[in-house]
């Protein structure tokens, strides 16, 4: 079957639009998933998808679909592979649309402000595009330099700009949709809709489990003309969250707010000893404006410190790489483990998972901050060193702990990972069964034949 698929989809699209060869599917064995990394590192071990597909418009990716319908040929969509849960987690069966080449920027609303763009645009370079005509999509992942659109869109993706812009769910404004058991559904952009289901947003987080995005219109702003930095410290962590809180309450929203717990900014800022940092800034076109808000951040936080200390992290905070080197020079391994929770909780969430995961066996470092505000709550995010030795021993222990504790204090499992491969069996702490029952029968009538991912509790 797999043969006369691969048959058929060359007539659509060509054989050069087509990879089997183990060295141009490599890029496609795995996302940034770290377990994998590390299975690769440690083990040598990697799945091969069975072939990649690499369509060049929409109309190609819906014949595609048909054809994968037809022959029964289950497929994973791919926009960029920077996702971090292993969403991209192939077998010898699977085969990749890689949304690569859906890469336009077609059309440019300025009355509007907004902009269509295809889903394989990667994100910097659509940011470089909007910078030189004076705009900004202001949504900045650390994933920023590879992550393209239509992966950003279906994990529901989130910035370090978003306490004063919004997640990606903010900046969508209409979407089209490439559903099996359906067609192609378009969902024009306006400003908001009050017609039954906003169908668009069903496929915003929904990790090609449903459809597979195909053009996407999102909302641009004005490229600010001022930065102003600010920073804050206090003896503990939690003094810190109620100091944004207060923030928050007082509708004094910063375009970026970070607050690091005690260990954390004890390695990003040794030099200010003992505590707790917390670093934003506020953005716009005024300075009268700006001086005046910093002026009452600083009255709501008791007052302000150096900018520098801003500006120290900005000028470094996607230095990942370098900083998953060192660790693992250093015989360590790492995991992130975002959440978000209610203010009443996020506190004691911390607490437990801190203590609880610190107890396991290789777990060296159990650190987090916050950075991403709302009125009634936070995500959080958690950073784990790993010794080497015991790193895929404890790995699925510590995400276990994370998310049952989370779940029992009545957090939500996810912030802005998404669900990916690891999250899929913790599912049931999100929805309860009712839920489950309710995501199981959305999959059945967009995807009858089970062609796309699927949920695999």
């Amino acid at each position: 079957m797999l043969d006369k698929f691969i048959d058929e989809v060359a007539s659509i699209i060509g054989s050069r639009n087509i990879y089997t060869e183990k060295r141009r599917i490599y890029a496609y064995t795995r996302d940034y998933w770290p377990y994998m990394l590390y299975n690769e590192i440690l083990k040598d071990y990697i799945r091969y998808p069975s072939t990649v597909v690499a369509p060049e418009n929409e109309y190609q990716v819906l014949e595609i679909v048909r054809i994968a319908s037809k022959y029964n040929i289950k497929m994973i969509p791919y926009a960029g592979g920077s996702g971090v849960l292993g969403g991209i987690y192939p077998d010898k069966e699977a085969v990749i649309l890689d949304l690569g080449k859906l890469n336009w920027i077609r059309w440019f609303d300025e009355d509007s402000m907004i902009i269509e763009v295809g889903p394989g645009v990667i994100l910097i370079e659509l940011e470089n595009w909007l910078n030189k005509r004076g705009y900004t999509l202001r949504h900045y992942p650390q994933s920023m330099p590879n992550a393209m659109i239509g992966g950003l869109i279906s994990t529901r993706s989130i910035g370090q700009f978003s306490t004063g812009y919004g997640g990606i769910e903010n900046i969508v404004k209409g979407l089209h949709i490439v559903i099996p058991s359906i067609g192609l559904v378009k969902i024009t952009p306006t400003p908001r809709r009050s017609v039954l289901l906003p169908i668009d947003k069903m496929f915003i987080g929904s990790e090609g489990l449903y459809g597979i995005i195909t053009d996407a219109y999102l909302k641009v702003f004005y490229e600010p003309t001022y930065r102003i930095g600010f920073s804050h410290t206090e003896k503990e962590f939690k003094s810190n969250v109620k100091k944004s809180v207060k923030l928050m309450r007082n509708r004094v929203y910063p375009d970026l707010l970070r607050i690091y717990d005690e260990y954390e900014t004890i390695f990003y800022y040794p030099d200010i000893g003992w505590g707790s940092m917390l670093i934003g800034c506020i953005e716009g076109f005024n300075e009268r404006y700006l001086n005046a808000k910093l002026e009452y951040i600083s009255e709501l936080l008791d007052g302000l410190e150096r900018e520098e200390y801003f500006w120290r992290w900005f000028k470094t905070r996607n230095d990942v790489i370098k900083w998953i080197y060192n660790l693992y020079e250093n015989g360590l391994g790492f995991e992130t483990i975002e959440v978000s929770a209610r203010w009443s909780n996020i506190i004691g969430i911390y607490n437990i998972i801190r203590e609880k995961t610190l107890e396991l066996n290789g777990v060296e470092t159990a650190t987090a901050h916050i950075s991403h505000f709302y009125d009634t709550g936070a995500g959080i995010y958690f950073s784990f060193m790993i010794r080497l030795e015991d790193y895929l021993d404890v790995y699925f222990k510590l995400w276990d702990i994370v998310m049952k504790v989370t779940s029992s204090m009545g957090g939500s499992i996810s912030h802005h990972h998404g669900v990916g491969f690891v999250r899929m069996k913790y599912l049931n702490l999100e929805y309860d069964v009712e839920g489950l029952k309710l995501l199981e029968k959305i999959k059945k009538v967009c995807d009858e034949k089970n062609i796309l991912r699927e949920f695999t509790l």
